[in-house]
């Protein structure tokens, strides 16, 4: 149990974040992260196909999970719309804008999943503002085709989007 002391020290903390303009050091993120769940939107980025539509897919570049696929995406900051963390997040990864166009599930990630917390995945359905070109860090997969090393909630996502799509044919 926090002391009275531990929680006025907490509090005092917290109110300076606001302060320097949401900016949370990295020592203190992760810590942060684990007790608070935070929400990132994870940019689906379709390119429609004769059989069907692929996901655009990115190897992951953090450090609990590098090399496996992912759905690129990121954490909101405080106080962007969700437009402007899609566009933040698809520059600082995929170097172009996108467009959001809806919400298409969220999902909380399992215990365990993650290194310091368990995240709420928002899969936000965007459209790129420009042609999407593949390259060896930038590729669409179909869904029954999808990369062995992949994050897990990923895949998990991709299985029941696309299958609730099919089923609904």
């Amino acid at each position: 149990m926090m002391t009275k002391k531990e929680a006025q020290t907490l509090a005092r903390l917290l109110k300076k974040i606001p302060e320097q303009n949401f900016f949370i050091p990295d020592e203190a993120f992760e810590p942060l992260h684990g007790a608070v769940s935070m929400w990132a939107p994870e940019l689906v980025i379709l390119r429609k196909r004769t059989h069907g539509a692929e996901i655009l897919l990115t190897p992951y570049q953090g450090k609990f999970a590098r090399g496996y696929w992912h759905i690129p995406g990121g954490y909101n900051i405080w106080n962007e719309t969700i437009q402007e963390t899609c566009s933040r997040v698809a520059k600082r990864e995929l170097d172009f804008d996108v467009k959001y166009l809806e919400v298409l599930d969220a999902d909380k990630w399992r215990e365990g999943e993650h290194p310091y917390g368990r995240p709420l995945s928002v899969y936000v359905l965007c459209e790129p503002r420009k042609t999407v070109r593949e390259t060896a860090d930038m590729k669409f997969w179909d869904a029954s085709r999808l990369p062995r090393k992949m994050i897990t909630i990923h895949r998990r996502f991709i299985a029941r989007h696309f299958h609730n799509r099919r089923r609904r044919k």
